[in-house]
């Protein structure tokens, strides 16, 4: 397995995990306080789920992106594509790092940063 595929693969299985995550929370898992800053606990409705819904299309997108340039499927990104999940990538870390919710951080931190050095790796090296 070459860096490249490794990396990939690693920001793949973060990104399922996070996607399954927001499933779960669509179809009703009573985890609120493990997403948005533990803010709202139990259960999402209305407009949260749609918040839900919204991260777990962007994480999607991402992760087309970054499947694109592990060459698991057959289309390349532009280069600029893979410095924007970066971003977003580093970003997710910040957020995760300073949320006040303890379990969230204990979970999506370890994610997140698995991801944006999955995603350091593949655009420097790939």
């Amino acid at each position: 397995m070459t860096l490249v595929t490794g990396a990939g693969l690693a920001y793949l299985i973060c990104a399922l995990v996070i996607v399954v995550f927001h499933i779960a929370m669509l179809l009703g898992a009573p985890w609120g306080h493990l997403t948005m800053g533990g803010l709202y606990k139990g259960r999402y409705t209305g407009a949260r789920k749609l918040l839900s819904l919204a991260q777990f299309a962007v994480i999607a997108v991402l992760a087309i992106v970054v499947a694109g340039a592990a060459g698991f499927i057959g289309w390349t990104p532009p280069g600029w594509a893979l410095w924007l999940v970066l971003a977003v990538s580093g970003l997710s870390v910040l957020a995760n790092g300073a949320t006040p919710s303890a379990p969230e951080r204990q979970i999506w931190l370890p994610v997140t940063l698995v991801m944006f050095f999955a995603v350091l790796a593949l655009a420097t090296m790939g």
